[in-house]
């Protein structure tokens, strides 16, 4: 049986005994009582990090991004798809977790796009519609940082991507490391890790 705070029954009585045993009657012991101690590991927060702007071509472009965003937001809370919705962007509102404001860009209207909480599929995906929607010659790129409250050894990372009307090009640290790492059977002192 386990005490409250996680510990084996015994260990928790063997601990009140001990309190019982240096205890006085007249000095208070509060210190080292067991409601004092948090025995319990905090749970870990994990983020995913980015922050770029973009430039848009008018303030009827930046307007229609951010009505945009907000419908996508309000499908990813459960909300029914309206009729005019892109159809390239409706796989994506379960990701849809990335925030958008309305920025100028080199004089120029534009949005701040930005998250800690990830998204970065669907920034993506959205970006690419505004730049085919606005036939947008540039090319969009930006980083992400994957990060953790807690020093976890699969907290950290990130990756980039490459945003075009034509295409979407990402690659993570993940990928990098493993297109980069020699096969276990080739470097024995990986294969001695295992």
């Amino acid at each position: 049986m386990e005490h409250r705070f996680g510990l084996p029954s015994r260990v928790c009585s063997a601990f009140n005994l001990w309190l019982k045993l240096l205890s006085v009657s007249s000095v208070s012991l509060w210190f080292l009582q067991p409601s004092t101690f948090n025995l319990q590991l905090p749970m870990a927060d994990y983020f995913t990090n980015f922050s770029l702007v973009i430039r848009l071509p008018d303030e009827a472009a930046q307007n229609y991004a951010l009505e945009l965003h907000s419908q996508g937001f309000h499908l990813s809370q459960g909300d029914d798809v309206p009729a005019d919705y892109p159809a390239e962007l409706r796989e994506h509102h379960e990701d849809w977790c990335f925030e958008v404001e309305a920025d100028v860009v080199e004089e120029q209207p534009g949005l701040w796009l930005h998250s800690t909480n990830g998204g970065i599929d669907a920034v993506c995906a959205f970006i690419q519609h505004l730049l085919q929607k606005f036939n947008l010659p540039e090319t969009v790129t930006f980083e992400w940082s994957h990060d953790c409250s807690k020093p976890r050894v699969d907290a950290y990372g990130g990756g980039a991507a490459v945003i075009t009307a034509r295409k979407i090009k990402t690659m993570s640290t993940c990928q990098w490391l493993q297109h980069n790492t020699p096969a276990p059977a080739l470097n024995p002192q990986l294969s001695t890790l295992n």
